[in-house]
């Protein structure tokens, strides 16, 4: 992982603390093989086969009261596994909705509010016919856009976060400059 596990339980009691304001039960996250930022931003788990292949999805299941799970393509699975995330559902392929609502039944989420990435440079990492088969197995849920719970958490940076930003700037400007330096005409 990226950061100490106590970075990832920051995450998640400022992401409680949003969601009983958004009157959220639920908050569902997604990754796949090309873009997994909010995922990995909450389960710390980088799920890549260096393939672009979308149709593997990782799902990220966070209860208001703090409960937390993930589900996984099997070969993902070792790596999922050094995450903090304990409750993980390992799942072969092809994905299907009944590999999201594992997590839920796990988790006790049958009715209530979930947030999903649904809005502004959001993206539900999930085949859309899924998605729909999910939210008919679980017709007490309302669904509803996250973007404004995420965005509004990822823009403020914990002491961890701007460490690590401050490492790659000073890593990329040392870079840069030995690359000018060097460059030449033609």
């Amino acid at each position: 992982m990226e950061f100490p596990e106590s970075e990832y339980q920051q995450r998640v009691e400022r992401a409680q603390a949003l969601m009983a304001e958004a009157d959220l039960d639920a908050l569902m996250v997604t990754g796949d093989f090309l873009y997994s930022a909010n995922y990995r931003y909450f389960s710390g788990h980088l799920p890549r086969d260096y393939q672009a292949n979308s149709a593997r999805p990782h799902i990220f299941l966070l209860t208001r009261e703090g409960a937390t799970a993930i589900s996984v393509i099997f070969f993902s699975e070792s790596s999922a596994r050094e995450c903090w995330v304990k409750e993980i559902h390992v799942y072969a392929q092809p994905f299907r909705h009944i590999d999201a609502l594992t997590l839920f039944q796990r988790l006790g989420v049958s009715s209530g509010r979930v947030g999903v990435e649904l809005g502004l440079d959001m993206r539900l990492m999930m085949p859309v016919g899924e998605y729909e088969k999910l939210k008919d197995e679980l017709p007490d849920i309302e669904w509803v856009d996250a973007a404004p719970l995420l965005w509004g958490m990822r823009m403020i940076k914990s002491s961890a976060e701007v460490e690590c930003i401050r490492k790659a700037d000073q890593i990329n400007s040392k870079g840069l400059a030995k690359a000018f330096g060097r460059a030449q005409i033609g």
